[in-house]
């Protein structure tokens, strides 16, 4: 496509001028995006090779400079503004111009998916953890509750049992205490000793 550039890159990965080659594959980057100081930046790079689009299918080496000469800003900013006139506006970015960054976006993304997934299994994990405590010391809760009630009884039973025997040795103490009463009251009076009728 006429305006097009198409950008192969001897290494990968590899960036220059905003440009990025994750693979070997060529990048395709619309001139009218570009400014003079970037293209030149991408022509004069050794390790890549900018073709040119002159129509739909087909590419031709980006001109080279006048013998004796070399790439100059200013003068890659004039093809640059002649294209612009030439071509019709750019309505949206083309999807092969940022399908580089896209795909290292989405590698980036598919990073921060990976991590997340991770931490949400740790998460899930400690949850897991989280709840089986509970559970045990809601176990262990119930039980010292249902000992605690268990004492509670058989100590109000002792205590009842205490208070039968406290009551039934007060009854026998003072049966005792009738009893000597009444033994004290029948028992026969004695004689002062040197008492009585003379011989």
């Amino acid at each position: 496509m006429r305006g097009q550039l198409k950008i192969a890159s001897q290494r990968s990965p590899y960036r220059r001028a905003g440009l990025a080659w994750p693979t070997s594959d060529p990048v395709l980057a619309d001139i009218r995006t570009l400014d003079g100081a970037r293209l030149l930046a991408l022509v004069d790079d050794p390790v890549l090779s900018v073709l040119v689009g002159v129509d739909d299918d087909n590419f031709r080496p980006f001109p080279a400079p006048t013998p004796g000469e070399q790439h100059k800003g200013w003068t890659l900013q004039l093809i640059i503004d002649a294209m612009k006139e030439e071509l019709p506006p750019i309505e949206e970015p083309l999807p092969e111009s940022d399908g580089a960054g896209s795909t290292a976006l989405i590698e980036e993304l598919r990073g921060e998916v990976v991590t997340a997934q991770d931490l949400a299994r740790l998460a899930a994990t400690e949850l897991l953890e989280a709840k089986n405590t509970i559970t045990a010391l809601t176990n262990e809760r119930d039980g010292a509750t249902s000992r605690a009630v268990d004492l509670e009884r058989h100590l109000s039973t002792r205590t009842g049992e205490r208070d039968t025997a406290t009551g039934r040795v007060t009854s026998l103490e003072a049966e005792v205490a009738k009893l000597k009463a009444a033994l004290a009251t029948k028992a026969p009076k004695q004689k002062p000793a040197g008492t009585g009728n003379a011989p």
